[in-house]
């Protein structure tokens, strides 16, 4: 009897969830391990499906763009092939677990944070630069604004979450140039699962609104030299949080 089909015939009783939370921190690997722990205790054989993307997300309690950065590894390790369309899902491709396969695609995705973290450094600070020089009353407005959405009590983390990023899409727009615009979609696109492992709850709230406070009065008392602090103060907050869990030193890898 395939998983299927077990799963199938007890459709009546209560069912166990596929995988456990992610208890500890919301990164990907972390979700890898649990993903391949639930391929284990479910007995799965080639070919049997897992829960689809949306169900996966749920029962680990991590973002969808986190749960695609994990199904990017596995996939790219042999493990699971993920189709789209109606007919599509997460399926097992193999019964052997590509334990090497995994471990070098982890270190490639690691490595693609780190090109995405240093690649924000260069993007927001040209983005601040400029809209330093020419963002007007309304712009600095707008900023404050959303600086002012983290003073909410008891704020969530997906708000706040939400209201960083509106403060970044604000300062983009302040530069007045679309290119740089779309441009840091781009970036933060890829960003989404750094955001999502690293940004805890509403306790951090307090700091966020401090990071953001700082740069928004260095913008508008048009003092490049205090922006610059305030930007390198405002991308530490990522990068010391992914530097010490790889365990290596912020300037090794961002310096």
């Amino acid at each position: 009897m395939t998983a299927e089909a077990a799963l199938a015939s007890s459709a009546s009783q209560p069912q166990r969830p596929f995988v456990s939370p992610v208890r500890s921190t919301r990164t990907f690997e972390s979700a890898i391990d649990h993903i391949i722990e639930g391929i284990e205790r479910a007995r799965l054989r080639q070919g049997d499906r897992l829960p689809n993307e949306s169900e996966l997300a749920k029962q680990l309690g991590i973002s969808k763009p986190t749960l695609r950065q994990a199904l990017r590894v596995l996939e790219r390790s042999g493990l699971l092939t993920v189709k789209q369309g109606n007919a599509g899902g997460i399926f097992l491709a193999s019964e052997y677990l590509p334990t090497e396969a995994i471990s070098s695609n982890v270190a490639t995705e690691e490595h693609s944070v780190i090109e995405t973290l240093r690649s924000r450094r260069v993007l927001e600070s040209a983005i601040a630069y400029e809209a330093l020089v020419v963002a007007t009353a309304d712009d600095l407005a707008e900023i404050e604004r959303t600086v002012d959405l983290l003073l909410v009590v008891g704020i969530g983390r997906a708000q706040l979450l939400r209201a960083d990023m509106m403060f970044h899409r604000a300062v983009a727009r302040a530069a007045h140039n679309r290119v740089m615009e779309e441009a840091l979609q781009v970036v933060y696109r890829h960003l989404a699962p750094t955001r999502d492992a690293y940004t805890e709850s509403e306790e951090e709230a307090a700091l966020v609104l401090k990071i953001h406070r700082r740069q928004l009065d260095a913008m508008v008392a048009r003092d490049r030299d205090l922006l610059e602090t305030a930007l390198d103060f405002h991308f530490r907050f990522l990068e010391d949080r992914f530097a010490k869990r790889l365990g290596r030193p912020w300037s090794e890898l961002f310096s």
